[in-house]
């Protein structure tokens, strides 16, 4: 039973949802993103900070299309 867990609210808007597309559209849980460490972009970091050129943490996620921590 799912009695006090989900809102009058939130069932509502699902059948809403499924009445205009037949469908509901979950979105991702609250918070900050899931923390992703590849070993591929691990290396694509240390060879951009091997560079004599500094670069700051935003301009680098920018050019690597991640999120800045």
């Amino acid at each position: 039973s799912l009695r006090g867990l989900i809102s009058k609210r939130t069932i509502f808007y699902w059948l809403k949802s499924i009445k205009a597309t037949g469908t509901i559209q979950l979105q991702g849980p609250p918070g900050c993103p899931m923390l992703v460490r590849s070993k591929g972009l691990i290396q694509k970091v240390k060879h951009r900070l091997s560079n004599k050129k500094p670069i700051s943490a935003r301009s680098l996620a920018k050019k690597l299309n991640v999120s800045p921590m």
